[in-house]
């Protein structure tokens, strides 16, 4: 934006920054049609089910439906939130490892998959289970993966929107908003026609292994557009008339 760079400086700029071609409009006709993130945006959608279950429900689950008493309760749920911290501060570092070994494809894919599918696992056990402190060991450890999943998807809006990434993460928090809200409405509905606080957990758990296999459809190393796909910067017809050495 300086008015005194020359044209060769902005040309080396444009070409080792990572996001390039920053001025140009969100290309909405291309994203309509992009698999990977329609994919991105609806496992947010079931993503955000586990983790609004957490915020708005669990609480009740336990005590009226397992019958925890009220200590019991916040012993439980102070000590999920510390271990959703750590799952936070740990998965930050090994997903960068993780990716950086398998590709950004098959890292994302992958990282995602096994948080998804695991708890999808570990909710159907707290559902199955009769013992208080096996459900209670279940959502700490399911709660530690609620950050591993979200930092990875949030990192796949980086790779798939590149210059475009905050645009692209506002679709998906978008997506992710109303997964919290159709949760928020349904466990109390399902459990209130089932008198059962435990079938709310089997649909959760459905939901969140079609999030699993949405990450199939999911290609993070593809950008949205080709220029940003093959690193392209595209020089503005005044800058044209000089020559590169």
């Amino acid at each position: 934006e300086m008015k005194n760079i020359s044209s060769q400086e902005k040309l080396l700029i444009e070409n080792n920054r990572r996001f390039i071609h920053h001025q140009q409009k969100f290309p909405w006709s291309i994203a309509l049609k992009n698999r990977s993130l329609w994919a991105l945006a609806v496992q947010a959608f079931c993503s955000q089910w586990a983790l609004y279950f957490f915020i708005a429900w669990m609480p009740v689950y336990l005590q009226e439906g397992r019958h925890f008493s009220e200590t019991a309760m916040k012993f439980t749920t102070s000590y999920l939130f510390v271990v959703g911290m750590m799952g936070g501060l740990l998965s930050g570092f090994f997903i960068d490892k993780f990716v950086k070994k398998k590709g950004i494809k098959y890292g994302r894919r992958l990282i995602s998959m096994i948080a998804f599918g695991t708890m999808s696992l570990l909710f159907i056990t707290t559902a199955l289970t009769t013992s208080n402190t096996v459900a209670s060991a279940c959502l700490m450890c399911c709660y530690f993966f609620i950050p591993v999943n979200g930092i990875n998807y949030f990192s796949a809006c980086v790779d798939i929107g590149k210059s475009k990434a905050g645009t692209v993460a506002g679709i998906i928090n978008f997506s992710g908003s109303m997964g919290a809200f159709f949760l928020s409405i349904a466990f109390g509905k399902i459990a209130d026609v089932t008198h059962n606080f435990n079938a709310p957990l089997f649909v959760v758990a459905g939901v969140l292994f079609v999030g699993c296999l949405l990450w199939l459809l999911i290609d993070a190393g593809k950008p949205l557009t080709e220029a940003e796909a093959n690193n392209i910067y595209t020089i503005p017809a005044h800058e044209k008339n000089f020559v590169i050495n």
